[in-house]
This record gives structure tokens, C-alpha cells and sequence, in this order.
């Protein structure tokens, strides 16, 4: 949860509050005392509300109009509807990041109803705890992240069990799955393996550091590129790396072929960003945006993005975004008069999270009336679905009234019928 840059304040609350509560609990427990009664108490959502739930879900990009929903469900003390637990396991089985999040609405139902359905058996594998893992079967490495982060000792333990068992490629997937875990143990375990046998080994280790800034792997090609920055010859040649590492894994790591884009490919781009001439940046900039969507290293990102806009149409550069930034990138473009609403707008708006505020939902909305008035055919294929989502709460009403969503054109219709829905939904919610 601390390392997911998506994550907003409220979420982080609300993960804090049930960690706390949990901690307790299992103290109770030990200590042979009956938990009669919860603090926090929350109530499933009314049944009518799966309508709404339903159309939402079915708009294009599920993912983010769950989250919009659970937003709105958390701040409430409200639960999905039951009924709509078997939809959310067949719509996010490809979506591992979602699992934790379905299973912690109606856990007893979410196992229940996996046990007794195989389509819905990844739910299973991933909680049941006594269950115990085959290695390489169907969605064995999806099972592992998240039990990795529900249950992260155990779950290391299983994996420093079977370790010797499987085969390097095997090894390098387990060593990335590790990697999210922050403890010095993990950290620990995955330095033993920068000087093992086989390159798929060595190099999942050694990405797993250049991430974790491991001082014995990171500060050593920091130091070196900082040098070679400030080197008046700058000659790559006097560039030197201690023992514990070769220049053939660093090439196979950061996807280079010369001693200076290799580390300036690797080393975090926010760590010496003050450094960098204009023409140091311009001659190496594709090193750059390697490092800062590796990092994801927001002030760089923020920063190439700018400076290079057609960056955002790369969907790994936008992906390290986090919603911050992409705020930010966009509220540059909405200033800029010779911007247009595009595919670019949109990959931003995907970025931002929950929703934008009062007064940039309306720049944006704006924006896209004029377009629309101007050249219809650049917007009606765009993922508009986005844009609906994104509108804030108090402006949901009087952008639905808005006359251009009179029209009859199915794009306008379908931003119409999002914004009711989603109007609809909060009027339940917040009843």
C-alpha cells in the first residue's frame, strides 16, 4: 500500500484504520478475549444500487469506475450489494491489483463462491492461506503477489522453501514478486542473489536493488554518473564499477549499449535532475524517460512530459505517472490555448483520482464543449466514458443539464447517461 502512487489520503486512512483494527484484534485473540463488537461498523449498500453499479461497470474501463464507486461506498460506511459480487469476479479475474479490493467487501461470500465455481477459483488461491500453492500453475505468480501483500512472512517463508526447487526463469519471477517488499530480510535475500550462475537471476536481482536504492548497488552508479556529469572530458572510459558488478548485466538492465546511457538509464533522474545542462538532457533523453518511468520520478516525468508532449500517447511513460503530476501536466495544458482535447487529455484524466475538483472539471469540460462545436469528429472516438468519470460530484448536475448533452449524437449520449448514473449512485450513497 505505501509503495501504490495512486493511492489517495483517504485510502491510505482508511488501509491504516483496518490495519490497526486487525492488530488488535489478533491481540484479543491471543489473549483468549471474545471480539463482541466492532468499532468501525459498515453496512452493505441498499439493493437498488445495482442498477447503477451495473451500468458503470459496463461504460469501459471497470477498473477505474470501481474505484470511483468504492470512494464513494468508503466515505458512507457502505459495502457493495452482494448481488453484484459475482459480476466484479468474472469482470476483474485478469486484474490482480483488484483482488484485495473485492475480497475485503464480503470476504466469506467472495471464498464461498470461488470454492464452488473454477472460473472464480484465482480468489481462493490468492486468500486461503492453508491452501497451498502448486508451483506454475494456472495464475500461480498473480496468487503469490497478492498473498505477498496480504500475508508477507509467510509467504516469504513459502518462497525461500521452494527457491532452490525451480528453474532461473522460475527464480527471476519469485525475485520480482519479492521485490515490492520493503523489509530488510527481503532486502537481505535479494542481494544474495546479484552474484548468481544465470542472468535471469542476476538481472532480477539487480533491477530489484537499482529500485530499492540498495546503497551497495545504487550509490556506487550514482557516484560514477555524477562524476562523469561534472568531468570536463566527460570520457566514459575512466567510468568504474565495484566487483559486484559487470557492465554486460547493466546493459541486459537498462537496454543500452554505452557506459553513460547505461547508468543514466538506471540512476534515479529526481536524484540529480538540478545537475543536468539543457543539452546534457536533449542528447540523452531517451536514457532519461528509460530512468524516470523506472523510478517513476514525478519532477522528471512532470518535466520530459512538458517538454515533449507526444510522451503521453506512451502508455508505460504514463502509467509511472502518479495523479499529482498528471494533474498538474494537465492543468499546463488546459492554459495552453493552442492544446487540443485529445487522446492525450485522456490519458491523463485516467491518471487523476478520485475526480477533478470544482474548478478544473469545468476548464475541461470547456474545453471539450469547444472542440466539439469546432470539429466534433477529433473528440467522437475518444474514450469519453473517461471524462464523465472524472467530473466532480458538484458539478455532475449542471453539466448533465448542459445543452450540447441534449443532443442526440451516442457519444454526448453516452457522457449523459454515465453522469446520471453516477448521479443516481450518490444520491443512495450519501441518503
Amino acid at each position: 500500500m505505501l509503495s501504490h502512487t495512486d493511492a489517495s489520503p483517504e485510502e491510505y486512512q482508511k488501509f491504516f484504520t483496518h490495519l490497526i483494527e486487525h492488530r488488535f484484534r489478533r491481540l484479543l485473540s491471543i489473549y483468549g478475549h471474545k471480539d463482541k463488537q466492532q468499532s468501525f461498523q459498515t453496512i452493505e449498500a441498499p439493493l437498488p444500487l445495482e442498477h447503477e453499479l451495473n451500468h458503470l461497470l459496463q461504460s469501459g474501463h471497470p477498473e477505474l469506475f470501481f474505484k470511483n464507486v468504492l470512494y464513494h461506498l468508503g466515505r458512507t460506511l457502505k459495502k457493495i450489494p452482494t448481488g453484484i459480487v459475482p459480476t466484479l469476479l468474472t469482470l476483474f479475474k485478469n486484474h490482480p491489483t483488484m483482488w484485495s479490493t473485492i475480497y475485503a467487501q464480503h470476504p466469506e461470500l467472495t471464498l464461498a463462491l470461488s470454492r464452488n465455481h473454477g472460473t472464480w477459483n484465482y480468489i481462493l488461491r490468492a486468500f486461503d492461506h492453508k491452501l497451498t500453492l502448486a508451483i506454475g500453475s494456472p495464475g500461480y505468480y498473480d496468487a503469490l503477489k497478492v498473498r505477498m501483500e496480504v500475508l508477507p512472512l509467510p509467504t516469504f517463508s513459502y518462497i525461500k522453501d521452494i527457491y532452490p526447487k525451480v528453474s532461473a526463469p522460475q527464480q527471476a519471477r519469485l525475485l520480482d514478486i519479492l521485490h515490492k517488499d520493503l523489509s530488510p530480510d527481503v532486502g537481505q535475500f535479494i542481494e544474495t542473489q546479484l552474484s548468481h550462475s544465470r542472468k535471469p537471476v542476476r538481472l532480477a536481482a539487480l533491477n530489484a536493488c537499482v529500485l530499492r536504492k540498495v546503497k551497495s548497488v545504487y550509490d556506487p552508479l550514482k557516484n560514477e554518473l555524477l562524476k562523469y556529469i561534472k568531468a570536463p572530458q566527460n570520457d566514459d572510459s575512466l567510468i568504474r564499477l565495484p566487483p559486484l558488478l559487470s557492465w554486460k548485466d547493466l546493459e541486459g538492465l537498462g537496454h543500452k549499449t554505452t557506459k553513460t546511457d547505461i547508468l543514466i538509464a538506471l540512476v534515479d533522474p529526481d536524484d540529480y535532475l538540478n545537475k543536468q545542462s539543457k543539452s546534457f538532457q536533449s542528447e540523452h533523453q531517451p536514457a532519461l524517460i528509460e530512468a524516470a518511468t523506472l523510478h517513476r520520478s514525478q519532477k522528471t516525468l512532470s518535466h520530459l512530459a512538458q517538454g515533449t508532449p507526444s510522451l503521453l500517447h506512451d502508455s508505460a511513460f504514463v502509467k509511472a505517472l502518479d495523479g499529482s503530476t498528471a494533474l498538474d501536466i494537465l492543468k499546463i495544458f488546459i492554459d495552453d490555448p493552442h492544446s487540443s482535447f485529445d487522446q492525450q487529455f485522456i490519458n491523463l484524466l485516467k491518471k487523476i483520482h478520485p475526480f477533478l475538483n470544482e474548478s478544473d472539471s469545468d476548464l475541461v469540460w470547456q474545453r471539450f464543449v469547444k472542440q466539439w462545436a469546432e470539429m466534433p469528429f477529433t473528440v467522437e472516438e475518444l474514450a469519453l466514458e473517461v471524462l464523465a468519470l472524472r467530473i466532480h460530484p458538484n458539478r455532475i448536475r449542471p453539466i448533465w443539464q448542459h445543452s450540447l448533452l441534449q443532443d442526440t449524437a451516442p457519444p454526448l449520449q453516452k457522457i449523459r447517461d454515465i453522469l446520471k448514473n453516477r448521479l443516481e449512485l450518490m444520491k443512495k450513497c450519501y441518503a
